[in-house]
């Protein structure tokens, strides 16, 4: 419940804090803030523009909004259902975790150094 209330309210938040798809944020960043301002726009109009303009901003702004929305939602459903150990999930490549018996990297790249 609180993962689509947030995806509604704010959709880059909701991608970033439960979609693991940090790199989808962005552009739904880019299209909800595009909707925010295009709605801004037309409500602060106070009749001087033309009837295109003003129908146009309402229209651009609730559909930028509603693709954001969307976007976030079905990011986020994507994520809950996808398996990091398939190859291609979303949530992007799945390192290995290392063992403790190997050495570590940082350490092999100073004695490389010295030598």
């Amino acid at each position: 419940m609180i993962k689509q209330t947030l995806g509604v309210i704010a959709p880059p938040l909701a991608v970033c804090r439960y979609g693991c798809a940090s790199c989808c944020a962005l552009p739904i960043a880019g299209f909800w803030i595009g909707g925010l301002i295009l709605l801004a726009f037309h409500f602060s109009l106070d009749g001087e523009m033309n009837r295109l303009i003003e129908m146009g901003s309402l229209v651009g702004g609730l559909a930028l909004v509603a693709l954001s929305i969307a976007w976030a939602e079905l990011t986020i459903a994507r994520t809950e259902h996808d398996d990091c150990d398939e190859e291609g999930g979303s949530r992007g490549i799945c390192a290995p975790i290392p063992s403790a018996n190997e050495p570590d990297p940082i350490e092999e790249v100073r004695k490389a150094r010295e030598v």
